[in-house]
């Protein structure tokens, strides 16, 4: 009865499996050195960008003027008891003694 076991042959395929390994590590260790620095590039054209558009945390100057309404900036609680900030426009010609359409456009979370 003959050994079907070969060792030259076993051994070359763990060379070759070894090899596909290293190669495997190599690319994967490529992979995250770019990923690394497409990540620091990134953030320094963020940062730079941040520089070039100003701050707008305080309040946007980009909506549509018209001289039809008056804005109010207003602040309330939401149902977490945390305060809310916005912009109520209301019609110049507004009669508060009347009913009137309303339109509430709000951040995805709610109000």
């Amino acid at each position: 009865m003959s050994n079907p076991f070969n060792p030259e042959q076993a051994a070359e395929a763990m060379s070759i499996q070894a090899t596909e390994r290293r190669e495997f590590l190599r690319n994967a260790g490529a992979s995250a050195a770019a990923l690394g620095l497409m990540s620091i590039t990134g953030t320094a054209a963020f940062a730079a960008n941040m520089r070039a558009n100003p701050d707008m945390s305080n309040g946007a100057n980009n909506f549509y003027k018209s001289d039809k309404v008056t804005l109010q900036k207003v602040t309330f609680k939401d149902q977490y008891q945390m305060s809310v900030a916005g912009n109520l426009f209301v019609p110049k010609a507004f009669d508060r003694s009347k009913a009137h359409p309303a339109l509430v456009v709000s951040h995805p979370m709610g109000p």
